[in-house]
């Protein structure tokens, strides 16, 4: 840590603090213990501590309340304090330091930043792949940090697509869901492709309708539709039962049914 060589030390706690409870001696060697947890940056074992000035004068020191020992380990809060406040200007330097080193190195970045876009962890991060895709990509940093941004929103509208998929009307999986075979399903759409005919769900609808109207077993249905290559289904043809039980519609029905053919 990047400390000063110095601690603060006020004369009036001294005179009035806790200490002054403590032998004359017992003070000397507190002044002794306090340079050596403030060059230790407070890491001070009590094995540590009794060496430097021993454990008769460690203990008064501990008795009185002046030190505590937790867990083994001293602690002298007045300079816990001051180490601390020393920590934390040195992570508010670091922190300017890297948002000096954005602005300047990576003005994107920094601007996404300062505008509240990400986080600073976030832009380090995205600092940091540009600085290592520098040592193989001979592309300019500038282009780099473009390049990532546009990688960003290419994932992101893949990333709402696929949800678009997912939600996304399905002919096929329609047809399937009414109980028809899903061979028979792929031949009628291949039929309608023939014919050109749109698989949306409003057509979709208009045919579910039309194919619960019918008394006959569906996939039945579906068989004679496929074999004789109809792109759909009106109730009103009339089909009668004992069709389905024959390899080829009547004359009259297909008759019925040039329009969709």
């Amino acid at each position: 840590m990047d400390k000063l060589q110095w601690f603060k030390f006020s004369y009036a706690d001294w005179r009035l603090g806790k200490i002054q409870r403590c032998p004359e001696i017992t003070q000397a060697r507190f002044i002794n213990l306090c340079c050596l947890y403030w060059n230790k940056e407070g890491n001070l074992s009590y094995e540590d501590a009794e060496i430097e000035i021993d454990k008769s004068h460690l203990d008064t020191l501990i008795s009185k309340k002046v030190v505590s020992s937790i867990d083994g380990v001293i602690n002298i809060s007045f300079l816990d304090e001051q180490l601390l406040e020393i920590q934390e200007v040195k992570n508010d330097k670091s922190k300017s330091g890297v948002i000096g080193n954005l602005k300047r190195w990576h003005p994107s970045i920094f601007k996404r930043f300062k505008d509240k876009e990400i986080s600073l962890e976030d832009a380090i991060e995205e600092s940091q792949t540009i600085a290592d895709l520098s040592h193989t990509d001979s592309t300019p940093i500038a282009d780099q940090s473009q390049t990532i941004a546009e990688k960003r929103r290419e994932e992101e509208k893949r990333k709402d697509k696929k949800r678009e998929d997912v939600n996304a009307f399905s002919f096929s999986k329609s047809l399937q869901g009414l109980g028809i075979e899903k061979s028979l399903v792929n031949d009628f759409i291949k039929n309608r492709k023939l014919k050109k005919l749109a698989n949306t769900e409003t057509a979709f609808k208009s045919l579910e309708e039309e194919l619960k109207k019918s008394n006959l077993p569906i996939n039945n249905l579906m068989t004679i539709i496929v074999s004789n290559g109809w792109g759909g289904y009106k109730n009103s043809w009339n089909l009668k039962q004992d069709s389905f039980n024959k390899t080829q519609q009547p004359t009259s029905v297909l008759t019925q049914t040039e329009i969709i053919r």
